[in-house]
């Protein structure tokens, strides 16, 4: 998947530096963020359990749980660049010594961000015959999504890459303990 952003300027705006006649654009190029996706992993994310007592009843218990997580997913990707000079000059002024000190730093920051949320619902419904006491336990797992991000610029050469592991979904095993 390639995603293209940022307007590409006329290719002849550029800025000389008047002394040494070297140029450089003034506008950032076109960039390309590849996303390569390449392996799905399933962890462990919580438990949750609760007990449905209907030991002293004599009719079926009918319960309803609605479940609903929800997070959010951020990516983001960037690089910084920096060129410093620096010139120093002294001076000797009747036994003194004077100085000045010029320093000259140039910094471009790219950076690309996109988010996402996401929302897991689910609805169990639950009977428990007269005389139990069911135990429920709910297991979240976390579905990843692994791979990487290249950024790449309007010439195709690769700007920064790096890995990522983003949640991509919510899966939920329920199991039932049940006592008299």
């Amino acid at each position: 998947m390639g995603l293209t952003f940022g307007p590409a300027q006329h290719p002849s705006a550029v800025a000389e530096c008047p002394k040494c006649k070297g140029t450089w654009p003034v506008w950032e190029r076109e960039q390309v963020l590849e996303v390569c996706e390449t392996a799905r992993e399933v962890t462990f994310s919580h438990e949750e359990a609760f007990t449905l007592d209907n030991r002293s009843a004599r009719s079926l218990l009918k319960r309803t749980k609605s479940i609903e997580h929800q997070w959010s997913q951020v990516l983001e990707i960037g690089r910084e660049e920096s060129k410093a000079s620096e010139v120093s000059a002294k001076l000797p002024v009747a036994g003194m010594e004077f100085g000045a000190l010029a320093k000259n730093t140039l910094s471009s920051t790219y950076k690309i961000t996109a988010s996402q949320s996401q929302t897991f619902t689910d609805t169990l419904e639950f009977e428990v015959p007269p005389g139990v006491s069911r135990t429920v336990t709910l297991k979240f797992k976390k579905l990843w999504q692994c791979g990487h991000v290249v950024l790449r610029d309007h010439q195709g050469a690769e700007i920064a890459r790096a890995p990522f592991r983003v949640v991509v979904g919510l899966d939920l095993d329920v199991s039932q303990n049940d006592s008299t």
